[in-house]
Formats: C-alpha cells, sequence, structure tokens
C-alpha cells in the first residue's frame, strides 16, 4: 500500500512537471525577437555590483499570459553595456510596449539561476524610466532583491512551484532540502510582519543560518551578503525596540544624509517617503531613543544626532599635499565649471589647486592631474596608468577630488559627475567627464586675504593672498544724476583738508566712493584740489544698468584722496548735516565737507618724469604734470638749436647764418660775401659785381665841341658827357668851354699872346 501510494506521488508530480514546465517563470528564457523598434538603455559598469563577467542582462516585458518575457540581454563584461530593449510590433506579443516599466533580470551563468532586480532609471532627459519606442534609458542601480519584501521562490521548489509543492507536501515539508514555509512564506502565509526581526535562511543557501554563522561568523559574508544582515537572530543584531536607525539600503545608491539634503524630509526616493526610513537624519526619533550612528567628528559619515556608536564611522582616505603627477601616454579630459567648486560654502581663492585622485596600490591617494583655480571654467586632464606602471587612473576607477590651499590639502565631502553621454563618471582613457559639483570643508591655518601693501584693501594678518587686492580706479562717472558736495576753505563755512596736519597739496584730487556689487570702492566722483572753493558731483546708480555704477539712495560717502599717485582713506572726516546738508547720497541733494584729514607716508616722489622734458627730476617717481619743454627752435635754455655764426639769431631763421655781422648796411647782402668797387652805373669805373660801393667812382667828363679847333672848346656851342675824349673824324672835344670866337682859331693865340 505504501509503495502504491509513493507511486501514485511520483506520478502525481511528474505530470504536474510536464503540464508546467512551458509556462513557469523558474528559469526564464532569455531568447528574444528582433523587432521592428527598439530602445537603447545604457548600464553603467559600476551600476551591477551582483554581476560576474559573463552573467547575462536582460530587459524583461509581462507578456499577455502574465509571464516574464526576454525584450533584448547582453553578457556582462564588466564594462558599459548598451542593451537594445525590444517594442513589441503592431499586433504581437513580442516586445515592450509604450509606457511600460522595465523588469531588469540577472542570469548567473555558474548556477543557472535567474534572479529579478530592483532597480532604478534616470527619469531626466534625455532618458525615460518607462519604456519608448526609438528613445533613451539609463540604468542608475541594479541590486538582486535581498528579502527586503516577502515573496515566494519558485526555483527553490524545483521542478514544481510553490502551490504545487504546497498542495503535495504542505508547508511543514520539505523538497529539496528546504523547508516549503521557508521557499514558499506567500503561499503558507508565512511572511514576518515588518515589525519582526527575523532570520532569513533562503539567502544563505544552501546553508541556514545557523551553518553560515558557524563557517563565516557574523561579519562574514555568503552570496554576496552580510551573515549578520541575512541573519540578525542568530547574530543577537536585533534592534531594541528603543532602537531608532536611519535605513541607508532604501536609500542605495545614496545614504539617508545625502537624500536628506537633496531631497529634504518630506521628499520621495525610491518610492519612500525620507522621513520614514531616515528617522535618525530626519530628528524624528523619540525623545529618549537610542540613536545609533558614527559619532565620531572626523568620520565621513558623522551623524550629529547618534547617541551610540555603532562601529560604523568610515574614514576618506586623506589627500596627499605632494601634488606632483606624472603625464603619462592617454588621458581623460574633465571640465570643471566656473561656480561648481565651494571652500566652506564660498569659492576657493583664486590659486588654489585643483585636483583629481587615484589610489594607487599602496590603497593612497596620488595626484593624476590638476589646474590652479582661476574663477573661470578648467579643463584637468587626468592622467591613465600606463601598461604595468601605478601611474594613473585603471580604466572605470572612480574620481576622488582635492583642493589645495596655501598649502593645505582637501577631499572634498560631496562630488558628482556626470555620468550622461558623452561624459563619463568613471574613467575612460581619451574620454570626456564634467565635475557638476564639488564641496570642499575644513579649517585653514592660513588667513585669506590681500597680501600687496599697495591696494586698497591689504589686510596686514593675512598671510595667503586670495586674489582680492584691488586698487581704486579714479575715473569718475556720469550716470545722469548726481548730489553735490561743497568744500569751501574760503568760506563762508570754512572746510579745512589736511594732508598729516599740514596744507592739502594742491593738484591731488578729492573724491568719494561707493561699494560696488563686489563689495569694491569705486569712484562716485572727484575733483581736483586748487586751494580755493570747490564742488564735487556725487553721481547716483543708474538703475536701468545691470552693475551698479553709482552711489544708491541714503548711502553714506567714502572720502579718499589721491596724492601724488597714491590713495589714502580720509582717517576723519566731518560732514555738515544741519541746514538741508547730508552726508549720505540723494538726488540733487547737497552735502559739505567742515574738515577731512588724511595722514600716510608718501613713497611717492612728484616731478617731472619725462627726461625728454626741460625740468625733468631724474629722482622723481610720479609725474605731476609740470613738465615743460622747448618751445620751436630754442633749447630749454632759450638758446638756439642752430646757430652757426653764433649771432643769436637761429639759423632758421638767420638770413646770413654764416656770417656773424649779418647785413650791416641792410643792402640785402651778408657782409661777408660783400664785394667793394664802384656800384653807379653811370661811372666811367663802374663794376657790376660790386656789392659794397667804396668811392672809387669816376663820373664821366663833359666834352665840348671845338668848332674852330684851337683847343677851346665852344662856350655856347655842343656838348657831351664821355669818359674819354670824343675827338675823331667827327671833330674835336675840349675838357673846357672857354673858347669864345668859335669860329676863330686865332682867338686862342692872341688871348695866349
Amino acid at each position: 500500500m505504501q509503495l502504491y501510494n509513493l507511486k501514485t506521488i511520483l506520478m502525481y508530480l511528474f505530470s504536474i512537471f510536464i503540464l508546467n514546465f512551458s509556462f513557469s517563470q523558474t528559469d526564464l528564457s532569455f531568447e528574444f525577437t528582433v523587432t521592428d523598434a527598439n530602445m537603447t538603455v545604457q548600464v553603467g559598469s559600476d551600476v551591477c555590483v551582483d554581476c560576474t563577467i559573463g552573467d547575462l542582462v536582460g530587459a524583461f516585458f509581462e507578456n499577455d499570459s502574465g509571464n516574464l518575457q526576454c525584450a533584448g540581454y547582453q553578457p556582462w563584461t564588466g564594462d558599459q553595456l548598451a542593451i537594445a530593449v525590444m517594442a513589441s510590433e503592431s499586433g504581437m506579443d513580442n516586445g515592450m510596449a509604450a509606457g511600460e516599466t522595465i523588469q531588469w533580470v540577472l542570469y548567473d551563468t555558474e548556477t543557472g539561476s535567474s534572479y529579478l532586480f530592483d532597480s532604478t532609471m534616470n527619469s531626466d532627459p534625455p532618458f525615460s524610466d518607462s519604456f519608448i519606442s526609438n528613445g533613451f534609458g539609463q540604468v542608475l542601480t541594479l541590486s538582486i532583491s535581498t528579502g527586503s519584501t516577502c515573496t515566494d521562490d519558485d526555483a527553490l521548489m524545483t521542478p514544481m512551484d510553490c502551490a504545487t509543492a504546497l498542495a503535495v507536501f504542505g508547508c511543514e515539508g520539505t523538497w529539496n532540502d528546504m523547508l516549503v514555509s521557508d521557499a514558499c512564506p506567500v503561499t503558507c502565509d508565512s511572511c514576518p510582519s515588518e515589525e519582526e526581526c527575523l532570520d532569513d535562511d533562503a539567502l544563505m543557501t544552501p546553508m541556514d543560518c545557523a551553518t553560515a554563522l558557524a563557517v563565516f561568523g557574523c561579519e562574514g559574508t555568503w552570496n554576496d551578503i552580510l551573515v549578520s544582515d541575512a541573519c540578525p537572530v542568530t547574530c543577537d543584531s536585533c534592534p531594541s525596540e528603543e532602537e531608532c536607525l536611519d535605513d541607508d539600503t532604501t536609500m542605495d545608491p545614496i545614504d539617508c544624509a545625502t537624500a536628506v539634503m537633496i531631497f529634504t524630509c518630506d521628499g520621495e526616493y525610491n518610492g519612500y517617503n525620507i522621513s520614514d526610513v531616515c528617522p535618525v537624519s530626519c530628528d524624528s526619533c523619540g525623545g529618549n531613543t537610542t540613536v545609533l550612528g558614527c559619532t565620531d567628528t572626523t568620520a565621513e559619515n558623522y551623524n550629529s544626532l547618534a547617541t551610540q556608536d555603532d562601529g560604523s564611522c568610515t574614514y576618506s582616505l586623506p589627500i596627499p599635499d605632494d601634488w606632483s603627477f606624472t603625464v603619462t601616454d592617454a588621458n581623460m579630459t574633465i571640465q570643471v565649471g566656473t561656480s561648481i567648486l565651494t571652500f566652506n560654502g564660498e569659492e576657493p581663492p583664486i590659486g588654489s589647486l585643483v585636483g583629481v585622485f587615484f589610489t594607487n596600490d599602496s590603497g593612497s591617494l596620488q595626484c593624476a592631474g590638476y589646474q590652479p583655480w582661476t574663477g573661470d571654467q578648467l579643463a584637468i586632464a587626468a592622467m591613465a596608468s600606463e601598461s604595468g606602471l601605478d601611474n594613473g587612473f585603471a580604466a572605470g576607477e572612480e574620481f576622488t577630488w582635492g583642493l589645495q590651499i596655501g598649502g593645505q590639502s582637501f577631499s572634498a565631502d560631496i562630488s558628482s559627475m556626470n555620468s550622461s553621454p558623452p561624459f563619463s563618471d568613471t574613467f575612460i582613457a581619451n574620454g570626456f567627464g564634467q565635475l557638476l559639483n564639488a564641496e570642499f570643508t575644513g579649517e585653514l591655518t592660513s588667513i585669506l586675504g590681500c597680501t600687496d601693501e599697495s591696494a586698497i584693501n591689504y589686510n596686514s594678518e593675512a598671510n595667503l593672498d586670495d586674489g582680492s587686492c584691488y586698487n581704486l580706479v579714479w575715473e569718475e562717472p556720469n550716470t545722469g544724476a548726481n548730489a553735490t558736495i561743497a568744500v569751501t576753505p574760503e568760506g563762508p563755512n570754512v572746510s579745512t583738508v589736511t594732508f598729516n596736519g599740514e596744507d592739502f597739496p594742491v593738484g591731488a584730487y578729492l573724491g568719494v566712493f561707493f561699494t560696488n556689487d563686489n563689495d569694491q570702492y569705486t569712484c562716485g566722483g572727484l575733483e581736483e584740489w586748487t586751494g580755493n572753493n570747490i564742488a564735487l558731483a556725487a553721481w547716483g546708480n543708474d538703475t536701468q544698468t545691470v552693475e551698479k555704477d553709482g552711489f544708491d539712495s541714503g548711502e553714506e560717502y567714502t572720502l579718499f584722496a589721491y596724492i601724488y599717485g597714491q590713495t589714502f582713506q580720509a582717517s576723519s572726516v566731518e560732514w555738515q548735516t544741519v541746514g538741508g546738508f547730508s552726508n549720505t547720497y540723494g538726488l540733487n541733494a547737497f552735502g559739505m565737507i567742515i574738515s577731512a584729514s588724511f595722514e600716510g607716508e608718501l613713497s611717492s616722489i612728484p616731478g617731472c618724469t619725462d627726461n625728454s622734458a626741460c625740468n625733468y627730476n631724474s629722482s622723481a617717481s610720479f609725474d605731476d604734470g609740470s613738465c615743460t619743454y622747448a618751445e620751436g627752435l630754442y633749447d630749454c635754455n632759450g638758446d638756439c638749436n642752430n646757430d652757426i655764426d653764433g649771432d643769436l639769431i637761429c639759423d632758421e631763421e638767420d638770413s646770413c647764418p654764416n656770417d656773424s655781422e649779418n647785413d650791416a648796411d641792410a643792402d640785402g647782402v651778408c657782409e661777408s660775401d660783400e664785394l667793394n668797387g664802384c656800384t653807379d652805373n653811370s661811372a666811367c669805373n663802374y663794376d657790376s659785381l660790386a656789392t659794397e660801393d667804396d668811392g672809387s667812382c669816376i663820373s664821366p667828363t663833359t666834352w665840348y665841341f671845338d668848332t674852330d679847333g684851337d683847343g677851346l672848346g665852344d662856350s655856347d656851342g655842343f656838348s657831351m658827357e664821355s669818359c674819354s675824349n670824343p675827338s675823331g673824324e667827327f671833330g674835336a672835344f675840349s675838357e673846357n668851354n672857354n673858347d669864345t670866337c668859335p669860329n676863330d682859331p686865332e682867338t686862342m693865340r692872341m688871348e695866349m699872346d
């Protein structure tokens, strides 16, 4: 009879096996149909911690029969995957429907078992967390369900399922050396309540918790699960009713502290209300409840709300002070934006170093590249490790970001990288990365500030320059609206302005300054000091412009002096504040300085600094505008630049540049060029080349015609002027006209007798 019963049971089991084999979800088929459309889904290299090389990662949909069916898969290679997830063709049941949620499944090639994944998908465009034909998806996390929900494991009852095993053996029976109630808690109605702390022997398959404890201890792992997590009763690690704990696993891949920072306690993540699963971080534990957590303030995961240290403290590797790195044969270019870095909530000082670090074979952080912080966008080359060497990043390695300020190095408390193509959040040789944010905190031993003594904001206590130094720009704006400030040394209300107790230097400037958007003093009006009454225009802010370019209404004036190239802030100023005057800006308002004192050491020497000027001062360090220059043809002494003959007449204006006597007689001929002779062209000895008459001219003789030839010229006859005796064939001439008897030659003899 017993033999008959056993045969009956076996036949029944066989028939059940035959009838149900093709419909069972126990061993999922990874075969799929290539359809006319698909969705490309990226699975990063660090997404699947449960995968080993050769396992299959597949995307499944629920078909019309209610069973899971494969829509595409890829073998796990340890590197990034791109899985084509097939769309269902019209009227067919061979792929994903629009808007359907993808069920991710792992096929373990070593054990031949399939595991459903809990997963999260990127919902930020261009990605979608549900199926879109010809769209793009990105898997953020994949993890095998760890029993956080209570489900039947039909695979443990192979070739049956839980329902059949219950019908045949009952919940207290065993099959495959497994208690049916353990494998089928839903069918057997044996799921623990949420408040119960129970061992999950199924997670230690093929062992149970007691065996796992004996073999590995509570701190050991089996099936990639910490024994103490799967076996809290056996390991005596159930929390007491008084304990209040964050459940960081529900916030995977981040933790509770990060989730609260990003989403706040009122938000949701991974389908959980953050306040429910993170009571410690949300400060919602009861009054006297023990709060477990890390109580070490130096730890990465320090919990200020924890009342009892649970040994969970973790510590980051220190950033070394040595930031030298090796330029290798490949690198990854990482963009660092202009406003994504902070140190204690502020922008890092200009000149700080921003670097990226890898973990070397010794377990220490080592620099793989850095750039000085300029306040502008950076591109940092992160070096790849060369083959067989330990001098850079390995493929797929995560980045550690460092900041060095004044020789002190700090590790980023929070940092995130863009994982959307073309960027990668892990190292890829010759790839591209983008740092989205990096937050650093720490205590500086250096005092930041301006260390330039010549700057207006010099800080004598600072020993590390933070790039904030600046000097005043003495340029007056004109915004179209102003107030007027009077300085009246001549009265009627006498203003007194002094420098080191002495009269304020004439030629220096007085200026009123406002504070701009960068909290820097900016000129709002200036006037040159003449020693007489002056009026300064204080210009108001033009609200039509983006930047602040003048005084706001009610803003106080700050008085500066500009003396010989140096700037001094007034050590004391007394303003007239009655009678309609004010020391604050108002449109069309009036101000008056009663007294202003300036103190300081003048390091500059005023004078003319132009070595081409007549009054050049080689000792002067500040040009005071006093330079004078030679004018025209004369040098600085008033002498001619060119005076060859030394007659004090510049050659350019000297008609006789080579003759110091010039043209003394004003005859138009230089004295040195004069030629003496007779210059009378009517004279007998006239010299046409002579320029200077020497008195030698011989005038022509008057010759009288001698009619009777007696040697006496006719007294009343013809005469002519000639330099020589014109006597000849035409008759005789005589130098006299004494012949009274011009026709009687005897006259001359008689007179002679």
